[in-house]
């Protein structure tokens, strides 16, 4: 498979990926049961709604949900008959025993939507978990009066029911956390989505337009919440070929009590599933660390001052987020960093032969790329071995080809927002401008997608069939031009063709729109068509065919 693939990187099949297909299943309306001095309070103090909204626009999430409010079980299964609700968010004070019967006749009138559980009190709560019967109940999380865990609620939920299609199906990354302390998981799980959503971000540099940009926002990593040693083992064996890494405690219950060795025998499971898979342990007893080094895992304290800190970095460091660093492990420095895939591709050029075996043994290239949901071009190199290269320039080569291919890929069959600082000679078609396309431009773009839908491009052999690389000037630039320069007046008044050619031809289109024709002049070497593209010439009755010349 190697060979084949190496011989034939021009015409490799990346798989498409289906970005639209991502997050089928969304939180779009909360119910909230809790007292009315509760929701008052979430509704005054806490300005929940408010919060949320400022938080989803802040991370460029779309859609914020919508929050109700119901004081009893009666009242909430009342509503739940009116509204299409996608998840209940109820409050379990210690004080109130109707509690965990409220969840109960929510959840055998509506077995299908989840329910998560807020308290005040994580200690008290731990005990009365046990005591009770608690399957009507999701998820349990300690209330310290931060709205972020709202939000955290919200995406977890969203990734669980997402999970099987999105990870497996798709391949999106994920994140296990196993952990049964309230307080604790209460605060990573905000946390990470925070690191997560934030790098999220950084992926929309590689949409192609402000769309594609937009559904990649659906590829990022989701979290999966594990508080049992089963129900770790469980995730990790479902997920495992899509987990970007582990973070979990050393003390939580296995068969049925709890066991202070349980996180060491799941990093112990892991190990032999893969050596450098990226496992962080944490834990109350500062004596576990010298026993999770001796396991190849890293270790945090869980009282430690700076222990929000500490996991951010962690993160973005062994779960591929941020910028990728090239290591050299006989200099013991990091050659390069890179933040995209451009600089990726630059970096791989100039780092030594060193640097790129070291991290393709340990499939951190095709990791990076994942968790940037560059999924088809981190398959291509997840599926090599990189020991049977005859050498470590080969590697080299492989990779340069690899991202050109991808490259060329990537930009077929889309109409590309024109951007002058990274255009390059593999976008294929774009625009430049926000304005419409003409018949000639929109026949060009319908021609280039109906090949990479039907996947003809190199269906024969020793063919290629494509369109030629394509720059459309919008109607919005026309527009201004005509607009600056008051040409609509005279245009209208002349009757005479060479003083209206002339009048047009002596005025400068806008200088943005020159820069950006600049840019692409600087990636062409070869004769350039330039062709006029009306409005009018693809619509039946009004044929605009051979009205224009060509220009070379």
């Amino acid at each position: 498979m190697k060979e084949n693939i190496l011989s034939n990187l021009k015409t490799y099949a990346f798989k498409e990926v289906t970005f639209d297909k991502l997050m089928q299943n969304r939180i779009n309306k909360v119910l909230i049961v809790c007292s009315n001095y509760d929701f008052y309070m979430l509704e005054e103090d806490g300005r929940i709604e408010e919060r949320i909204f400022n938080e989803y626009t802040s991370l460029n999430l779309r859609h914020p949900p919508n929050f109700i409010h119901a004081n009893s079980a009666k009242r909430a299964i009342k509503m739940m008959e009116t509204h299409q609700i996608d998840i209940v968010i109820t409050w379990l004070d210690i004080g109130n025993y109707n509690a965990f019967e409220t969840s109960k006749k929510i959840k055998e009138a509506y077995p299908n939507v989840p329910i998560a559980a807020l308290s005040h009190h994580s200690s008290q709560l731990r005990s009365k978990l046990q005591k009770e019967n608690t399957d009507s109940i999701d998820f349990v999380f300690h209330w310290n009066g931060n709205a972020d865990i709202f939000l955290a609620i919200i995406k977890l939920t969203e990734d669980r029911m997402n999970a099987e299609v999105d990870i497996n199906t798709i391949g999106v990354k994920a994140i296990l956390l196993v952990e049964d302390s309230l307080k604790f998981y209460s605060r990573y799980i905000p946390l990470i989505y925070k690191v997560i959503l934030k790098q999220t971000q950084g992926l929309m540099s590689e949409g192609l337009n402000e769309h594609r940009k937009m559904l990649l926002m659906r590829g990022r990593p989701k979290i999966l919440l594990a508080t049992t040693f089963e129900e770790g083992i469980e995730l990790f064996d479902t997920y495992k070929e899509n987990l970007l890494g582990v973070i979990s405690d050393v003390n939580y219950f296995k068969d049925g009590v709890r066991n202070k060795e349980a996180g060491f025998l799941l990093l112990d499971y892991v190990r032999k599933y893969k050596r450098y898979f990226p496992f962080l342990m944490q834990s109350s007893n500062e004596n576990n660390e010298r026993r999770t080094l001796e396991l190849k895992g890293k270790f945090l304290y869980k009282h430690s001052e700076t222990l929000g800190v500490d996991i951010k970095n962690y993160i973005i460091k062994y779960f591929a987020f941020g910028d990728f660093e090239f290591w050299d492990p006989t200099q013991m420095k990091v050659l390069a960093t890179a933040k995209d895939l451009g600089e990726f591709q630059r970096a791989i050029k100039k780092v030594t032969e060193d640097c790129l075996m070291y991290h393709a043994k340990r499939s951190e290239f095709s990791k990076w790329l994942k968790s940037r949901a560059l999924f088809p071009l981190a398959d291509l190199l997840s599926v090599i071995e990189y020991d049977e290269f005859e050498n470590n320039g080969q590697i080299r080569d492989f990779l340069l080809n690899s991202i050109k291919s991808y490259l060329v890929y990537r930009s077929r069959g889309v109409i590309v927002k024109f951007n002058k600082d990274k255009y390059d000679e593999f976008v294929g078609y774009a625009r430049i401008g926000e304005g419409a396309l003409g018949g000639k431009a929109r026949g060009l773009a319908f021609i280039d997608s109906f090949l990479k839908r039907n996947n003809l491009y190199n269906k024969y052999k020793n063919v290629s069939i494509t369109i030629p690389r394509t720059v459309v000037i919008s109607t919005e630039v026309f527009d201004q031009f005509i607009e600056t320069h008051k040409l609509i007046k005279f245009a209208a008044k002349c009757t005479d063709d060479d003083k209206i050619l002339n009048e047009f031809i002596s005025k400068d289109l806008p200088e943005w729109a020159l820069e950006d024709i600049r840019a692409f002049l600087k990636t062409t070497t070869c004769p350039i068509a330039v062709r006029s593209s009306s409005m009018l010439e693809d619509s039946n009755y009004q044929p605009f065919a051979g009205v224009f010349a060509t220009y070379m």
